[in-house]
């Protein structure tokens, strides 16, 4: 077992100045249903080129290389520090079945 211990702040705007910044593009069902809802370019086949055109990633270890492209104006990147608690949140979700994903790749259901 892991003990965790959790540290609070009180930063000006609150506990979201920790959060990491993670992007994520949004799912990709959602932005097909936004579509068929009569939002016509919507779908995430048409919006997948602007993804990968605003993007410049420098991440290492993605198997879905066709989803991340360099030279955009949004940096992208790993994060570098995990917690322990982090990397026993991920262990536990594995072994519960959940897979390892890129979130922004081919397979968005899961854990990283």
């Amino acid at each position: 077992m892991v003990e965790c211990n959790f540290l609070t702040e009180r930063p000006l705007g609150g506990s979201s100045v920790i959060n990491y910044m993670i992007y994520m593009r949004g799912n990709k069902l959602d932005y097909d249903r936004w579509e068929a809802m009569g939002n016509p370019g919507w779908s995430y086949k048409d919006i997948f080129p602007y993804f990968l055109t605003a993007e410049d990633a420098n991440i290492t270890g993605y198997k879905d290389a066709g989803y991340h492209k360099k030279g955009g104006y949004l940096g992208v990147s790993d994060v570098t520090y995990r917690s322990r608690a982090a990397y026993a949140y991920v262990e536990a979700a594995q072994e519960a079945g959940h897979r390892f994903v890129d979130y922004n790749g081919r397979g968005q259901v899961g854990v990283r």
